[in-house]
């Protein structure tokens, strides 16, 4: 019998806040979830919470150059095998890279699909012409056959669906925002009468302007708090 959730994701999972804020709302829900992520090459990469609810699996950290295409190959073989065994009732792709493996697995697995978009699409597609084509092209299907599709917000929502027409499965948006424990954080109520600037999602100029910093240094105890992640 067919239960539970496998996430698949083409870089470090526990450098990316979206996906780790919902894999423990799934497995709240009661479904047992797996994990297929890459390991990072960082000294520096954050590291997966000790209580966190979920089987993990991965592949080795990226390599550069022509090899990068050769662990992708074996991360969507992994996404098979690993959907051929344990069988999952779904499966959930957040990143445009993934979606190849997700939907191998989805098809070897015969699963239902969940593919939730947090970043826009430019950003996630590759660097290569041909990378971005075929990554294009297998959106724009998973964006008209996913049982469900998750947009940040209305106006991502209503793009993607002029761009490719309506979906047969649901559509919903859910705000990416960081969990109220997060801002709850005990160190916080140490804080006095600080200004806590809190930004939650990938950091790059366009999100996040040199004149944004300026102006929190310029502001007397400030603090400027992030959760985000880079672009491998």
């Amino acid at each position: 019998m067919k239960s539970g959730v496998l996430v698949i994701h083409f870089g470090d999972v526990a450098g990316y806040p979206p996906v780790l804020h919902a894999i423990p709302l799934i497995a709240a829900a009661g479904l047992p979830v797996q994990v297929l992520s890459c390991l990072s090459a960082s000294d520096f990469a954050p590291k997966f919470p000790s209580d966190f609810p979920a089987r993990l699996h991965f592949c080795k950290a990226m390599p550069s150059g022509w090899r990068k295409l050769l662990h992708w190959l074996v991360f969507i073989v992994k996404a098979c095998n690993l959907a051929l065994w344990q069988r999952p009732k779904w499966v959930y792709a957040s990143d445009a890279l993934a979606l190849p493996a997700a939907q191998a697995a989805r098809f070897f697995g015969a699963s239902k699909f969940v593919y939730q978009e947090h970043d826009s699409p430019e950003a996630t597609q590759g660097k290569q012409p041909w990378q971005r084509q075929l990554i294009a092209r297998l959106r724009a299907r998973v964006l008209k056959t996913a049982d469900v599709v998750v947009m940040p917000n209305e106006d991502r929502l209503r793009i993607a669906r002029r761009q490719v027409g309506p979906g047969r499965g649901e559509d919903l948006v859910i705000w990416n925002v960081a969990p109220l424990r997060e801002l709850q954080d005990k160190r916080l109520d140490q804080l006095g009468k600080s200004l806590l600037v809190h930004f939650h999602g990938s950091m790059g100029p366009g999100r996040v302007p040199l004149a944004l910093i300026d102006a929190i240094a310029k502001v007397p105890n400030t603090i400027f708090q992030f959760a985000s992640y880079e672009f491998g």
